[in-house]
């Protein structure tokens, strides 16, 4: 048996939010949304609920949106400030650093 490897893909918020607006706004079904968008039904679901969640947020969806932008970037900065401490980390340990 082969053992093969299996890529979740990731999709930017802004990917998200669009397939949700297509089904809430749009009025598209959800099945034909994922089959264009290449991801499973149960995906796009979870998507149009943040975005349900998102729009009820604040009333004003756009906002909403910007607060789940900032959310995400926020926690790639911590993510990035992680492989930087361990790179220093790292580096410390082949070369001595001056204090």
């Amino acid at each position: 048996m082969i053992n093969q490897k299996v890529v979740k893909k990731r999709h930017d918020l802004e990917f998200r939010m669009d397939a949700a607006k297509m089904i809430v706004e749009g009025g598209r079904r959800a099945s034909e949304v994922a089959m264009d968008v290449g991801v499973t039904a149960q995906s796009v679901g979870f998507w149009v609920s943040a975005y349900k969640k998102a729009k009820e947020g604040g009333g004003d969806a756009a906002l909403s949106i910007e607060g789940l932008k900032l959310k995400a970037a926020n926690e790639e900065i911590r993510k990035l400030k992680v492989q930087v401490d361990f790179l220093k980390k790292t580096m410390a340990y082949f070369v001595e650093l001056p204090k």
